[in-house]
């Protein structure tokens, strides 16, 4: 896994919120957020869950 400054920040937010907080991710379009938050959560946890809103909900 290429480690990349993107993954540190999350590694110093968990060491930061010893499991007390959340995390948002927010970014530009196509960088690779959901890459390193699902190579962040399979790396660091023996569980995680990924909420992605990929399409807008038809009205």
């Amino acid at each position: 896994m290429l480690q990349r400054k993107p993954y540190e920040n999350l590694l110093e937010w968990k060491r930061a919120s010893a499991g007390r907080t959340a995390l948002l991710v927010k970014g530009a379009r196509r960088v690779g957020k959901s890459t390193i938050v699902s190579e962040f959560g399979r790396g660091e946890y023996r569980t995680c869950i990924v909420v992605g809103f990929f399409e807008a909900p038809r009205s």
